[in-house]
């Protein structure tokens, strides 16, 4: 590895970790030497691993980016277990985001034998749009995954499940035989449901249905043009012309909320745009954006003007995108304001800024 003065005494040192695979060591050292990296789905997490122990901050960075853009349903437990262990909170943090927006397909592709304890407990306390059932389901299974499970492990799991929100009949059929839950909780859930007000007042979570949580956002601005920069979830423009900012992946829908305005024809647009669109120019300029202009009016390859309408929008109010069947849906303040059609479906959030001052932000989406 190292020659002159630096060289070992010995004619080669040998590295003994577990967790590191050779060819994976030597992928690491060529990023060491030569900055550029070559990662693939199955080096990613050790290349992680290696820039965390040995503490290379910009490959950590590029490879934490890279692991977030790549979740999805099959690999969302394996890497937030690896996040976990690794202590990289980021990670774990858009994996979890990830998990409660695809709660229900995510918790039909579990491999309870994979699942860390860590994170079994973690789902089972989440507040997921799933059946209680499901959650019962997938305790057993991961209960029955493990080697000799502890009577405190098990009851540490089963805990977390809110058997009274589970029907009666799921009740008797499919939980009252694995003998997981003890007599005295079945009969207090069965309880519930036949007089739920008289567990009002109890401040046991049993007796509380899961409220789904819907994260603040699961997207973020990708780039902007000349005149704007990002500060977070916000845009801001800092010198006068045209200027896009697009987000960092096509979405459905999202929202945006207008913090900074100044009166006049083309200063905001908030639309979608493909992925090519030019990031100096106004956003309906061609046929690769589709807004909504602050005066009131809807475009799309078009520069054409006009007066304003009872649909403008200004400081404080919500401009909500919607994309679906082929069609750009717009809302303000909740309400639709009208559609574009589009050539296709995978569109993402952009922004058109002109005037100094400016500025809109990334808000909640219902």
């Amino acid at each position: 590895m190292f020659y002159g003065e630096l060289k070992s005494h010995s004619e080669e040192q040998q590295i003994n970790d577990p967790n590191v695979k050779a060819k994976d060591f030597t992928t690491f050292l060529k990023f060491v030497y030569t900055g550029s990296v070559e990662v693939d789905g199955d080096n990613l997490l050790q290349l992680l691993y290696l820039a965390k122990i040995y503490d290379i901050e910009n490959l950590r960075v590029s490879i934490s980016e890279i692991v977030v853009n790549g979740i999805d349903n099959e690999n969302i437990i394996s890497l937030w277990d690896s996040a976990n262990q690794l202590g990289e909170t980021e990670i774990a943090k858009k994996c979890e985001e990830y998990f409660l927006l695809n709660s229900a397909k995510a918790m039909e592709l579990i491999q309870p034998q994979r699942v860390s304890k860590d994170i079994i407990l973690r789902i089972l306390a989440l507040d997921l749009d799933v059946e209680e059932i499901k959650f019962f389901q997938l305790a057993q299974k991961w209960i029955g995954a493990q080697e000799s499970p502890s009577k405190e492990l098990v009851e540490q799991v089963i805990s977390l499940v809110r058997v009274a929100q589970i029907p009666s009949k799921d009740l008797v059929m499919f939980v009252k035989p694995t003998n997981l839950v003890p007599d005295r909780i079945l009969l207090e859930a069965l309880s519930y449901q036949l007089c739920p007000e008289s567990f009002s007042s109890s401040p046991d979570l049993q007796f509380k249905p899961r409220a789904p949580i819907i994260p603040e956002s699961n997207w973020a601005w990708k780039t902007c043009g000349k005149n704007s920069k990002i500060v977070g979830k916000v845009v801001e423009q800092t010198s006068n012309g045209y200027s896009l900012t697009i987000g960092d992946k096509p979405l459905k829908k999202w929202a945006i909320k207008i913090l900074k305005l100044t009166t006049g024809w083309w200063n905001l647009v908030v639309g979608a745009a493909l992925q090519n669109i030019d990031l100096n120019d106004y956003l309906t300029k061609s046929t690769s954006g589709w807004g909504y202009v602050s005066t009131g009016v809807l475009r799309h390859n078009s520069g054409a003007g006009g007066s304003e309408t009872p649909d403008s929008y200004g400081v404080g109010d919500v401009i909500k995108v919607e994309v679906e069947n082929s069609q750009v849906k717009f809302y303000k303040n909740d309400k639709l304001v009208g559609a574009l059609n589009c050539t296709t479906n995978e569109l993402y959030p952009v922004v058109h800024l002109c005037k100094i001052g400016d500025s809109i932000t990334i808000v909640d989406c219902k």
